[in-house]
C-alpha cells in the first residue's frame, strides 16, 4: 500500500478511532505538544457535528493525571477547559456519565488529589496508553517529564506549583460532582458506604 493510500485510509477512520492516536502524547517530553494535544481533543469535543463517543474513562484519567501532574500553568489551564467540556458532554447523554465514572474510579481521583504535600503520588493506578502497545519500558519512560511532580520532590518542584495543581484537580472534581443529579450523587456515595 503507498502512503497516499494509507494516509487516505486514516482519514477515513471515525474519531472515535482517531482520537484515541493523540493520547501517547499527553505526558510528552516537548510542553508545545502536551498544550496541542489537549487544545486539539477540545476543539473535536467543541465540534457539534463530530463523534463524541471516544470522551471515555481513558480520556478523563489522562486529563485528571495531566491537573495533579502539569507544572505548566498554560497546559493546566487547557487541560482544565477540556475537563469541563468533556463533563458536558458526558452530563448530556442521560446514564453516560456513571457508566464511564464508576465509584472506584472517584476514590482512586481523591486519593491522589488527597496525597499529602511532599510524599510521592502513587503512580501505579495512572492510566498509560502505552503500555498495551509497546510495554512497560516505554510507559517508564514516558513518566520521566512528570518525576519531579511525582515524587513531591520540594526541592525541585516549588510547593505553590504542587497547590496549583491540587487546586486545580479539585476543582475539576468539583465541577464534576456539581454537573450530578440527585440520584447519581446518591447512588455514589452509598455505593462508597456499601463498599461496592
Amino acid at each position: 500500500m503507498s502512503m497516499a493510500q494509507n494516509s487516505s485510509s486514516i482519514f477515513r477512520l471515525p474519531l472515535s478511532d482517531l482520537a484515541p492516536k493523540l493520547f501517547p502524547f499527553f505526558r510528552h517530553t516537548i510542553p508545545t505538544v502536551r498544550l496541542a494535544v489537549v487544545e486539539t481533543l477540545h476543539s473535536f469535543m467543541n465540534v457539534a457535528s463530530l463523534s463524541k463517543d471516544w470522551v471515555a474513562t481513558s480520556f478523563l484519567r489522562l486529563l485528571f493525571q495531566n491537573l495533579v501532574v502539569e507544572e505548566r500553568t498554560d497546559i493546566r489551564g487547557a487541560t482544565a477547559a477540556a475537563w469541563n467540556t468533556a463533563i458536558d458532554v458526558l452530563h448530556a447523554r442521560p446514564g453516560w456519565m456513571e457508566s464511564v465514572i464508576a465509584s472506584p474510579q472517584l476514590l482512586e481521583w481523591f486519593e491522589t488529589m488527597m496525597t499529602p504535600m511532599g510524599s510521592p503520588i502513587d503512580a501505579s493506578g495512572f492510566y498509560d496508553p502505552l503500555t498495551s502497545e509497546t510495554g512497560p519500558q516505554v510507559a517508564a519512560e514516558r513518566h520521566n517529564v512528570d518525576k519531579n511532580m511525582l515524587a513531591q520532590d520540594l526541592t525541585l518542584v516549588s510547593p505553590d506549583t504542587i497547590w496549583k495543581a491540587r487546586i486545580a484537580a479539585a476543582t475539576a472534581m468539583a465541577y464534576l460532582v456539581a454537573s450530578w443529579n440527585s440520584s447519581v450523587r446518591t447512588y455514589t456515595y452509598l455505593s462508597r458506604d456499601n463498599g461496592l
